[in-house]
């Protein structure tokens, strides 16, 4: 389909919206020669507004600067040289993706923009089951590869209408699926380009936004990580990558850590390497996790079958029989004495 300069504005990451920049034969030379300011500012502001708030604006309304403000962010972002905001920045940029398709009122570009990115097979469809619409269906295959990342009940199989091989899906499901690709991609892309020599103007905008962005916590050592068993491992090795962890990985790992002992602040500070992390929000998570907010109740660790259930079990021969990730290290050490 055929793609305006307002599409190329809302979504920049797509392989037409670089095609019409290099159009624009935008360079290093004229970025600094005082007719691109506001293209800088706003590949600035962008920049900033993920270090602060998580998200970015969308001022796609703008056209011109929108788009070419996108591909020189994730050229200071990469010059920045802040390996541990490359993911923050990246999700940033996927919430503001998501919330304009969330308003996109042209499904076929919805559609469009699916196939383009994950490459499989998408229908537009008018199914209704219960009271509920559903205006699209994908491979159960598809469905599943992503689904299993997002936690909850109605992100389960069981919940969405199944027919001949195919899930059905509205279109706030259907973009939220979407969301991690969206950010690994433009991760990629973050991380493939090629940083010429700057000029001394870019450079004192780079030592603005370092001054913008948190320094990374330090990283925590893990006590006798031998003795974690494979899940919490995983959930650990996700977080201190600054992948993005889904929800029941993060559950898990919170009321593991509170079992061995760990304080609210500790399991803070592991979380503060996950790309959309908040300080207050996390804080106030593990404490209502933990008892200490909320229904007072403290959560106990899920169940190795729970785990299978929401597809976040690693076993490995060492986990035996083992019915909870708790009983991991003491029936290691058993065997080992």
């Amino acid at each position: 389909m055929e793609l305006g300069r307002g599409d190329y504005a809302k979504y920049p990451f797509l392989p037409e919206s670089g095609k019409f920049v290099q159009m624009q034969e935008l360079s290093i030379s004229n970025l600094v020669d005082g007719s691109n300011d506001n293209i800088i500012n706003r590949a600035k502001e962008r920049i900033i507004e993920a270090a602060k708030r998580q998200e970015v604006s969308d001022k796609s309304y703008d056209y011109d600067v929108e788009l070419l403000s996108f591909p020189v962010s994730l050229m200071l972002v990469k010059a920045a040289n802040i390996k541990h905001f490359i993911p923050q920045y990246s999700f940033a940029e996927a919430i503001r993706v998501e919330h304009l398709m969330e308003k996109e009122k042209n499904k076929d570009l919805v559609i469009f923009i699916f196939k383009t990115m994950l490459n499989i097979p998408i229908e537009e469809v008018s199914f209704t089951s219960g009271s509920k619409l559903y205006e699209f269906r994908i491979p159960v295959v598809e469905y599943l590869k992503r689904s299993t990342k997002i936690h909850g009940e109605p992100w389960k199989l069981i919940s969405k209408p199944i027919e001949q091989g195919y899930v059905y899906l509205n279109t706030h499901d259907l973009i939220r699926l979407i969301r991690d690709e969206t950010s690994d991609l433009i991760y990629t892309k973050i991380t493939d380009i090629s940083i010429p020599k700057l000029p001394s103007q870019l450079e004192d905008i780079l030592e603005e936004i370092r001054s913008y962005i948190p320094r990374p916590r330090p990283k925590l050592t893990i006590i006798s990580p031998s003795k974690y068993p494979p899940c919490v491992m995983k959930a650990l090795d996700l977080i201190q990558n600054g992948k993005n962890l889904p929800h029941f990985g993060r559950f898990l790992m919170a009321t593991y850590l509170l079992k061995t002992g760990k304080t609210v602040d500790d399991i803070v500070d592991y979380f503060s390497k996950a790309p959309d992390f908040n300080e207050k929000i996390t804080k106030y998570q593990v404490e209502h996790v933990s008892g200490l907010k909320g229904g007072k109740i403290s959560y106990n660790v899920p169940l190795c079958k729970t785990l299978q259930t929401h597809n976040f079990c690693f076993k490995t021969a060492e986990c035996g029989t083992i019915k909870s990730p708790t009983q991991f290290g003491i029936k290691r050490i058993k065997r080992i004495n």
